[in-house]
């Protein structure tokens, strides 16, 4: 679920994609850009407004749409290999596909042109788990054989969350442990 600036609420939901106006729902079933004939009748699993006044949406089958929230019947595919979608900030998205890439969002300048730019690969052992950013603007990607902090890998430790507290930031690991990394190394705290 989502707000966009004109205070309506967008809903990702089994049946498509819907809009609540506080009293109505609208649901978005016209036809995808360049896809003619194919309904919107989809499962969608996460939604996103990016500040542009559009609507990113991941539907169950791995495919990404961008529309504007105006409009039922420009709904552009952006890719049909996402599987995870991770707002940073305002209009700063970072995606995971099936293939274990990790794509960063990229704009014109006017933002009616949205590009996803290869930003780090995994290898399919190494799967990604979350991805964050800190108050620094680091971006920190928690996957099965590390932690990485702006694609260099700093510990082989597998985290699956992050939670920042001034300075020092803490990572959930899979084995239940909890650490803490500050002014440039970790320090492994009791669970």
């Amino acid at each position: 679920m989502v707000q966009d600036d004109d205070g309506y609420i967008w809903l990702a939901c089994w049946g498509g994609v819907s809009k609540f106006d506080g009293i109505t729902f609208t649901d978005y079933k016209k036809y995808f850009e360049g896809e003619a004939g194919k309904s919107l009748g989809k499962r969608f699993t996460d939604i996103y407004y990016d500040g542009f006044g559009y609507i990113i949406a991941l539907s169950y089958d791995i495919s990404m749409y961008r529309f504007r929230g105006d409009s039922k019947t420009s709904f552009t595919t952006i890719s049909n290999d996402i599987e995870k979608i991770f707002k940073l900030s305002g209009n700063d998205f970072i995606v995971t596909t099936s293939g274990q890439r990790v794509l960063r969002s990229s704009y014109s300048g006017d933002g009616k042109t949205f590009f996803l730019k290869t930003y780090l690969s995994f290898s399919k052992s190494n799967p990604v788990n979350s991805i964050a950013s800190d108050h620094q603007g680091n971006l920190w990607i928690m996957a099965r054989e590390g932690i990485y902090k702006n694609k260099q890998k700093l510990i082989d430790l597998n985290a699956n969350c992050m939670m920042e507290i001034g300075d020092d930031v803490f990572f959930g690991c899979m084995d239940g442990n909890v650490l803490k990394y500050t002014k440039g190394k970790f320090i492994g705290l009791k669970s």
